[in-house]
């Protein structure tokens, strides 16, 4: 009985390995979600989003080169990639008697209100019929006269952010199960002693 106790646990080594090594996978990922999950956590990842979005809205209307594309109409903007941004981006030309013109958009999910547009350049926080957005408003002076530019970053998507938070959450579950899956599997061989016959079976 101990030497097949023993052939038992010699032949299924790996199996304990791999579940020593699951286990510990598994804690780490279990612990990583909580975390990530944590008031405090979501606060920080919240407050890097806004400033990593602000940051870049700054070096774009910032840098010559990038405001002499933005702001003409007839320019070739592929090279700053704003289909790529995270938020949307509006530039408006502005005339004396008349509301903001609208030159150019990145996006169709979101639009900034005349009324807003008339706010004084600054950040705002801006509640929408499709969200909560971050205004970030600001006049650039030209020689042929007045532009905005305007970015609005996401902030909460109606009936998005839920959705989108369940398809992120869910991968990390299945993840979590799939290692206590494997893990169970593992042991359950570990400790399945093959079952000799007597020869007077």
């Amino acid at each position: 009985m101990i030497n097949t106790f023993r052939k038992a646990i010699f032949k299924q080594g790996y199996s304990l390995i791999i579940a020593a090594w699951m286990f510990t996978l598994s804690f780490v990922i279990s612990n990583y979600w909580a975390f990530n999950a944590s008031p405090q956590k979501v606060k920080q990842s919240f407050e890097s989003y806004l400033a990593s979005q602000e940051k870049d809205f700054e070096t774009l209307t910032t840098t010559t080169a990038s405001l002499h594309l933005l702001l003409n109409s007839q320019a070739d903007k592929s090279a700053l990639d704003l289909q790529d941004k995270e938020y949307g981006l509006f530039v408006y030309t502005v005339g004396d008697s008349t509301p903001p013109k609208e030159t150019y958009w990145n996006t169709f999910n979101m639009n900034v209100s005349q009324q807003d547009l008339r706010l004084p350049d600054g950040y705002y926080p801006i509640r929408a019929n499709n969200g909560l957005f971050e205004m970030l408003k600001k006049t650039i002076p030209t020689k042929t006269g007045d532009f905005l530019v305007v970015a609005m970053i996401p902030i909460r998507w109606t009936y998005f952010i839920e959705s989108k938070y369940l398809e992120t959450a869910l991968p990390m579950r299945r993840i979590w199960m799939v290692c206590i899956m494997w893990i169970r599997a593992a042991l359950g061989n570990l400790f399945t002693i093959p079952v000799v016959r007597s020869s007077l079976s």
